[in-house]
Formats: C-alpha cells, sequence, structure tokens
C-alpha cells in the first residue's frame, strides 16, 4: 500500500493533489512536504504520531509523512478542547507530536510514548466518543486501509472518474476523510478540502470556484448546501456524484437533490469507523426513492467485509474490519457487532437505528453516556440525563441535558468546554428539581423527551 501510494503520487506530480483555501500542491509537492516529514521520523521508533492540526496543506504532508515512515498518525483536530487533545495524546502512547497549527510546524517527544522497535503494522488510529467518559481510540492497520482503498477505488461510478476534483468536508479526525484522501490520492484525483465548516459562504465559495465532480459528504453538510436557492445544476453543472456516509440518508433530501440536479449519481454508504469508514454501497436512484420504504445501505455483492445479522444486529467480518480497541483484549474473530439494526433483503443492506444509546449526530458518532459521564462529575450535579431530539424522519436534530442538584448551568458549559468536542455539548441544558422516573426505578427518559 505505502509502495503504491508513493508510485501514484510520482506518477501524477504535475497534477494538483490538494487544495485548501489559498493553498495548492501538486502531487509532487505534496509527496517532497510528505517525505521531510517522514525522514524527520524515521530514526526515532515506531511508536504513534499525534498530528494537530487543522485542514491545511502541512497537516496533509504530515499524515502521509507518517504513512511513508510506517508510523501510525493520530489525527487531532485543533479545535478539540486541550484536556481532550491531551487524553487522546496519552491514550494513544503517541512518541511524537507534530503541531501543524503554527505556521511552521512543530515536533515534540512525549514521554508516555509506546517505547517499541518492533515495526508497526497500525496505519491511523481514530478517536471516538466511548460510552466511559474517554474517548476510545480505533486502530486501522495497513491491510485494514490497504482493502478499502481497493473496494473504494473499483466502486462505481466512482471509477468512471479522471482527474476529478473531489470534494472532502469532513476534518481528519473523522473517518470520512478516510473516503475522500484514500480514494483520491490512489485516483490521481485531487482533494478539495473544505475549510471552515462553519462558513457558509465560504463553503459555496470553495464549491464553486474549485468545481469538485465528486463529493464526498454527510446528509447534513449537502442539507446546508442547499440552502443556497442557486445550489442546483444550472449554476453547479460540475457536481456529477455526491458520496455519503456517515449518517441515516432520508428519502427526502435524496429528492431534493434530483429536483435541483436531474442527472447527478448519488452513492449510498455504511461502515463504522471499526471497518475504516465503510464496507459496502448502493447507488441510490429516483426510482428508489419512491419504491422503498427506507433507502438500502449497501449491496452485499460488493461489499468489502462479510455482512450478517444476529439478533437483529449487523455484524461485519473481514479484511476491512479492525482487531480490537486501543488498549482492550477484544475478540472479533467471529465478527465486529456493530450495534446497528438491520436487515438482508434481495441482497440489499438495510440500516434502522440502534441498539444503544449512541447516536450520529452531524454526521458524528457520539455516545451519550459519555456526555452524561462528564456532567455527573461536575461538583453539585445529583443526578444526571442526557437525550437526543429527534424529527419525523428519525434524525437527530439537537442533544438536550437534564439535571438535579445544586450546580449552575453555567458551571456545566464549562466544564463540558474544557473535555469535550463542540459537537458534543448539549444545545440545553436545564435544571429539574427531581429527574423522571419509570414504573421499574430507572430515569424515564421518554418523560424527558416531551420537555
Amino acid at each position: 500500500m505505502i509502495e503504491k501510494l508513493a508510485e501514484t503520487m510520482l506518477r501524477f506530480k504535475e497534477n494538483t493533489a490538494y487544495i485548501c483555501k489559498n493553498e495548492e500542491l501538486s502531487f509532487g509537492e505534496l509527496y517532497n512536504r510528505a517525505r521531510d516529514f517522514a525522514e524527520k521520523l524515521k530514526n526515532d521508533d515506531f511508536s504513534p504520531v499525534a498530528v494537530i492540526g487543522g485542514r491545511n496543506a502541512d497537516t496533509m504532508a504530515a499524515i502521509l509523512g507518517c504513512v511513508f515512515a510506517k508510523r501510525a498518525y493520530v489525527p487531532i483536530d485543533i479545535s478539540l478542547p486541550e484536556e481532550r487533545k491531551n487524553r487522546i495524546i496519552s491514550l494513544s502512547k503517541a512518541g511524537t507530536v507534530i503541531d501543524c497549527s503554527k505556521e511552521k510546524p512543530a515536533f515534540e517527544k512525549t514521554e508516555n510514548r509506546a517505547q517499541t522497535r518492533e515495526e508497526n503494522k497500525t496505519a491511523y488510529i481514530i478517536f471516538t466518543s466511548g460510552s466511559t467518559g474517554e474517548p476510545k481510540g480505533v486502530p486501522i492497520s495497513y491491510k485494514n486501509l490497504d482493502n478499502f482503498i481497493e473496494w473504494i477505488t473499483l466502486l462505481e461510478p466512482l471509477d468512471k472518474f479522471e482527474h476529478a476534483n473531489v470534494l472532502n468536508q469532513a476534518a481528519f479526525s473523522f473517518d470520512l476523510s478516510t473516503a475522500a484522501i484514500y480514494y483520491a490520492l490512489f485516483c490521481g484525483h485531487a482533494i478539495v478540502q473544505i475549510e471552515n465548516k462553519n462558513d457558509f459562504a465560504g463553503i459555496i465559495d470553495t464549491i464553486k470556484q474549485n468545481k469538485p465532480e465528486v463529493m464526498v459528504a454527510t446528509p447534513t453538510f449537502i442539507k446546508l448546501c442547499l440552502l443556497d436557492k442557486c445550489f442546483c445544476q444550472k449554476d453547479f453543472s460540475f457536481i456529477k456524484c455526491i458520496y455519503f456516509c456517515g449518517e441515516t440518508l432520508q428519502k427526502s433530501l435524496c429528492k431534493a437533490i434530483f429536483e435541483r440536479f436531474s442527472d447527478i449519481r448519488i452513492i449510498n454508504a455504511y461502515g463504522p469507523t471499526e471497518a475504516t469508514s465503510a464496507v459496502c454501497a448502493i447507488e441510490i436512484t429516483k426510482e428508489m426513492c419512491e419504491q422503498e420504504e427506507i433507502l438500502p445501505v449497501g449491496k452485499i455483492s460488493s461489499a468489502a467485509a462479510e455482512i450478517f445479522i444476529e439478533n437483529k444486529e449487523i455484524v461485519l467480518k473481514g479484511k476491512s474490519v479492525f482487531a480490537g480497541y486501543l488498549g482492550k483484549d477484544d475478540d472479533f474473530s467471529k465478527g465486529y457487532p456493530t450495534g446497528d439494526l438491520g436487515c438482508i433483503e434481495n441482497g440489499r443492506l438495510y440500516c434502522f437505528g440502534r441498539l444503544d444509546s449512541q447516536i450520529k449526530y452531524k454526521g458524528y458518532r457520539i455516545e451519550l453516556l459519555e456526555i452524561e459521564n462528564n456532567i455527573c462529575a461536575v461538583k453539585g450535579v445529583e443526578n444526571c440525563a442526557v437525550i437526543a431530539k429527534r424529527n419525523e424522519h428519525g434524525e437527530v436534530r439537537m442533544i438536550k441535558a437534564f439535571y438535579s442538584g445544586k450546580a449552575e448551568e453555567e458551571e456545566i458549559r464549562a466544564v463540558l468546554l474544557q473535555e469535550l468536542p463542540e459537537y458534543m455539548i448539549p444545545k440545553t441544558i436545564k435544571k429539574l428539581e427531581n429527574l423522571p422516573v419509570s414504573t421499574n426505578g430507572k430515569t424515564d427518559r421518554k418523560e424527558l423527551e416531551k420537555l
């Protein structure tokens, strides 16, 4: 995989590889910059490397430098609170931290490093929300990543594009970015990176200026784009395909897209972080939007992993599926239980909810229990419950927290801002004299959903 990446980048060295704001690098320039990072890492051990950065070219080059140096990269977004950044560095046992948020990338050795001279087999480690209140590390091996790359580069209609611009809306710490980055790099396409997800005008301008033929995005991101009435085939005729993953894709959104872009191709993909971003996908047609009760998330016949159902739960097994969580003694040899409810009908996979308190919000995977545990740790909080408010389609529109005790909302928010990413902080935090209790003695979350 590493040799093939180098070969591909050099073959397309004159072509544009990376575009972000005012930065534009060719494959040759990106390769040379990545090799410079690799050179600084090669005389060290094989411990992971924490890469702190936004979406600039240095962050991209640092990530590829880790790949060339055979050091697992741990992407950490600059928007995270310092406490969470430090916790991820500690949990990953990163031997080196590269801070790409500065004008010149800064290298720092850590004392917490995983001292190892054994050749590393892990490509990257992405940290997700954990139910215990700790971030949870998901190590993806080179074999996992290689299998995913083979699958996505051969996926129809993505395999039909040549020297395309591919929009990536996701931060590098979000596994959706894996799809855009490695699909583009291994096919000789240019990655068009959204620089600021909160700048709506900037997002539309980036799309207009760089004319991506392929967009790798969450449904939430495309809903945002559709707020601009000019976001349609007449003014954005260069958009040929949207690859969706990370959230449930609703029929209503697909219908809205087809109304604006009559000739567009829509791909709906499925897969958790633990399975290298995605394991299956299917092209969504206008007919499907009329005929299907819910949209399928993939075809079993062309999946990157074995997919089966056990007690209504989707279970994954195969080359794209990780071996276990960082620091845990897991055994997923018989398959990784995703926690997603699903079924297989006529060779298609359908997904319709969760078995636990995990949700998808703004494309991010969130454990509500992690938010609860952080609120409960605040002095003066006696009890707490966090719920997800959903719309008529079952999509999470808001996270709300309820608590009892002497603590004030401002105190709780101050703690959460230090511990959690912005997208995990509840929209409302409401104090109650007592949380409602059901007949079985548990917190009555259904009652809280009415408030």
